[in-house]
């Protein structure tokens, strides 16, 4: 298996996952559910992009611009911090009124992804001290 493999399998877990945990919207469908969006908006969106990154799988660009999934999220970190954007995922979270507990592969690739932007955004050792139970993250700590 190489890694892409690894990468794909991880891919369908958490596709998977999302569509399990979908269910847990039912009837709570125009509930508020990150920023603007409501609960449906938000399943929406997710969908949209898992089925965008199928079109793009199917579609090859024909020169790699972004080597990897951290430099992807790197590049694009100017749109997506903030407090309020931070806070709003905080929430939405923890409406979902269920323990995230993904699929070991999709944890095992998330975590890589994190690992590699904790790394290149110098947030490495508070990550390490924190997950070691050796202390707390700092207020609005993120790695996105």
């Amino acid at each position: 298996m190489t890694v892409y493999d690894d990468e794909r399998a991880a891919y369908d877990e958490a596709a998977h996952w999302f569509a399990t945990t979908t269910r847990l919207a039912a009837g709570r469908w125009t509930e508020p559910g990150l920023g603007e969006w409501d609960v449906r908006a938000l399943v929406g969106h997710t969908s949209r992009a898992l089925l965008t990154v199928e079109a793009y799988l199917a579609n090859p660009a024909p020169a790699v611009e972004v080597a990897t999934t951290a430099d992807y999220y790197a590049a694009t970190r100017a749109a997506t911090t903030g407090p309020q954007v931070a806070q709003r995922g905080r929430d939405a979270g923890a409406a979902l009124g269920a323990p995230a507990e993904p699929p070991p592969s999709a944890a095992a690739s998330a975590l890589r992804v994190l690992s590699a932007l904790a790394v290149q955004g110098r947030a490495a050792g508070a990550l390490l001290l924190a997950a070691t139970g050796r202390g707390p993250l700092p207020d609005q700590f993120s790695i996105l």
